[in-house]
């Protein structure tokens, strides 16, 4: 069903698209901007594992380029090419021992956007994000020292290649001159699509005990009783986004 909410607004961008030349000044912008997020890896089994296992607040950065198609004054399409990380922060205690990490997740993120912008410059965005794994990593920090800890650990495989996304955000689009514009707002953005792998109960012991799994691999498939059952990951980010967009044909 999520999936084809997504395939649904692809859909719906290119009849918007294909209906809107009849009116109005065309513009084609490109440019490039990036944005600094709020993160999260939202599951059900992490949230319910109390003080063994606390996510905690988690910033990250994204930095892309941007092409926008302004049918009229008022309707666009936006396609977008980015590199952003959501990442996780945890920490808890695990048989006695206190730890503290962080789950890098990298991704090639391909946002394809209705836009919507008011006479004034302020805009709407609204679309499906398609995104691509490129890397995870973990670092993890034990208090004593012991041997669990590590830094920059690969768990690439404990995650899907891919992801379906819905994008929002609202801001302004203000110009500096004739055919240069700043773009600056908010965008919030939610996983569609489950990012763990999921492994059966046959599989995941002997990951588990031989260490091959992230924490947020490892307690998805974990409830709060340290039972297999497993519960789907979603990623969401959330923050402040600039951009500078230079005109290159229009009016």
């Amino acid at each position: 069903m999520k999936r084809q909410f997504a395939y649904r607004l692809v859909v719906l961008i290119a009849i918007c698209w294909f209906t809107s030349f009849e009116s109005g000044a065309q513009s084609f912008w490109i440019g490039a901007g990036g944005a600094y997020n709020g993160t999260w890896l939202l599951n059900d089994n992490v949230n319910d594992q109390g003080p063994n296992l606390n996510p905690a607040a988690t910033g990250a950065p994204s930095l892309g380029i941007m092409a926008l198609y302004m049918a009229n004054e008022i309707f666009g399409v936006s396609l977008e090419g980015q590199l952003s990380r959501i990442d996780q922060r945890f920490n808890g205690t695990d048989a006695g021992v206190d730890f503290e990490a962080r789950t890098k997740t990298s991704w090639i993120d391909i946002p394809l956007l209705l836009f919507l912008r008011s006479k004034g410059g302020f805009y709407m965005e609204i679309g499906p994000q398609f995104s691509l794994l490129n890397k995870v990593t973990e670092t993890a920090e034990t208090t004593p020292s012991s041997p669990l800890a590590y830094t920059d650990k690969d768990f690439t495989d404990n995650f899907k290649s891919n992801q379906i996304s819905g994008v929002f955000g609202l801001g302004g689009m203000f110009p500096i001159t004739e055919t240069i514009s700043l773009k600056g707002g908010l965008r919030l953005q939610y996983g569609f699509t489950d990012v763990i792998v999921e492994l059966s109960e046959a599989e995941f012991l002997p990951k588990l005990l031989n260490n091959e799994l992230s924490i947020p691999a490892a307690y998805a498939h974990l409830d709060q009783n340290r039972q297999y059952s497993y519960e789907p990951t979603n990623a969401l980010s959330a923050g402040i986004r600039l951009g500078v967009l230079f005109m290159l044909s229009g009016e």
